[in-house]
C-alpha cells in the first residue's frame, strides 16, 4: 500500500537494429512494435513481452523521516524567526512529465530541446510522443525536500522615538512564506498528500505560491 510498482526503463532505443536485437532467452523480440526513440523496458520475468507482470518495486511515498526546525534570534531592536520542515527517504510520481508530452499546452524548454532525436544519443528522454507512456521509473523521482516555510524580520521602534510620536508601540516587519524550497524533484511540489493509494502522485497539483509581505504594527 502506498508503494510504486512500475516498469523499469533501461534506456532509449537509438536505432531500429537495437529493437530487433532486444530478445529474451528464447529469441523472442521483446518490443517488436517499438520505434527508435521509444523507451526500452526491462522484461523482468523473461517471457518475451512487456506487461504488468514485469513491474518492479521502486519505493514508497511514505518518508523514512519527517523533520522540522524553528529558530529565533533577537539583537537589540531586531527580531528574526525562521521555521523550516521537510522529509527524506521517499519517492514521488511526476505525472507532469506525461502531460507535457501531449502538446495541449506550452511545451517546456527542457522537453523541446532535451528530447531524443536520431543521432542525439540521448538515453533518458524519449522522442516526441502522444503522452500515453506506461507507468515506469521515468516518472519516479526523489521526494526529499526542505522548505523554508516562514521567515520574519522585524524592528521594534525605540521608546525614545515612540514618546516623541506619542505611540505605545510600533513594529516594522517583513515576512516571506514558502520562499525557498530545496528539492531534487523536477515537478511543481514533492508534497503530495492523499489517501494511501493516491498520495505521492502529481497529476494536476498547482505550484506552491510564495508570499512576501511588508507591514507595520502600532499601538496607541
Amino acid at each position: 500500500v502506498g508503494s510504486f510498482y512500475v516498469l523499469q526503463v533501461l534506456g532509449v532505443f537509438q536505432t531500429d537494429d537495437e529493437i530487433s536485437s532486444y530478445k529474451n532467452a528464447n529469441g523472442q523480440i521483446i518490443q517488436p512494435s517499438a520505434s527508435a526513440g521509444d523507451f526500452k523496458y526491462q522484461d523482468t520475468n523473461g517471457d518475451g513481452k512487456i506487461d504488468d507482470a514485469d513491474r518492479v518495486f521502486v519505493g514508497s511515498y511514505q518518508p523514512k523521516a519527517f523533520f522540522g526546525l524553528n529558530l529565533g534570534f533577537t539583537y537589540k531592536n531586531f527580531d528574526l524567526s525562521v521555521d523550516a520542515y521537510g522529509n527524506f527517504g521517499n519517492k514521488v510520481y511526476n505525472g507532469k512529465k506525461a502531460f507535457r508530452q501531449g502538446l495541449l499546452d506550452n511545451v517546456e524548454a527542457s522537453m523541446a530541446y532535451g528530447r531524443w532525436s536520431r543521432g542525439s544519443g540521448i538515453n533518458d528522454e524519449p522522442a516526441a510522443n502522444a503522452g500515453n507512456l506506461p507507468a515506469s521509473t521515468y516518472f519516479i523521482e526523489s521526494g526529499d525536500f526542505i522548505r523554508i516555510n516562514n521567515i520574519a524580520l522585524s524592528y521594534n521602534i525605540s521608546n525614545d522615538l515612540l514618546n516623541k510620536i506619542k505611540l505605545s508601540s510600533a513594529r516594522v516587519f517583513v515576512t516571506a512564506q514558502n520562499f525557498f524550497t530545496f528539492k531534487k524533484y523536477t515537478g511543481f511540489t514533492p508534497e503530495l498528500p492523499g489517501d494511501p493509494t493516491r498520495s505521492g502522485i502529481e497529476l494536476n497539483a498547482y505550484p506552491t505560491t510564495k508570499t512576501l509581505a511588508v507591514g507595520i504594527n502600532v499601538g496607541f
